[in-house]
């Protein structure tokens, strides 16, 4: 899980958190598909790994 903690009443003001929630699981691979659309979609390079 990847988690911030912010300091200070206007850092959310200043930085507003509108990125998705994707629940995804290396183990079950549940939400793969969906987290590796949404990085394609913001524009992150998704490269094929052997």
């Amino acid at each position: 899980m990847v988690s911030a903690i912010t300091e200070g009443e206007k850092k959310p003001l200043k930085y507003p958190g509108a990125a998705p929630r994707i629940i995804v699981s290396a183990k079950t691979g549940e939400g793969i598909e969906a987290w590796r659309d949404w990085l394609s979609r913001v524009g992150a390079p998704v490269e094929a790994r052997a």
